[in-house]
């Protein structure tokens, strides 16, 4: 077993990974962090596409269209959530 390379993978693309995460979480807030994770597996098929010269299905580019679109909507506020009404106050 190759252990140093084991050892690697645990501390960069575990405790840094996550370590970096949480911190980018309390520097942005968890609506932009959510919006960013969203996007983590349409980054990671793009690069694998440049890097291993993955070739990908229709659906396959559609479904990532579809996620960026979303993130889109989730940033422009357009996502159809509904208004919250004032609060009366008691007397």
């Amino acid at each position: 077993m190759n252990l140093p390379c084991l050892l690697g993978i645990v501390v960069f693309s575990t405790v840094v990974a996550i370590s970096f995460f949480f911190r980018g979480l309390q520097l942005i807030g968890s609506t932009k962090a959510s919006v960013l994770s969203t996007l983590e597996p349409v980054v990671t098929f793009g690069f694998s596409a440049m890097l291993f010269g993955e070739a990908f299905s229709l659906l396959q580019l559609l479904g990532g269209c579809a996620v960026l679109v979303g993130a889109a909507l989730i940033v422009s506020g357009k996502g159809g959530e509904p208004e919250l009404a004032p609060r009366q106050a008691s007397s």
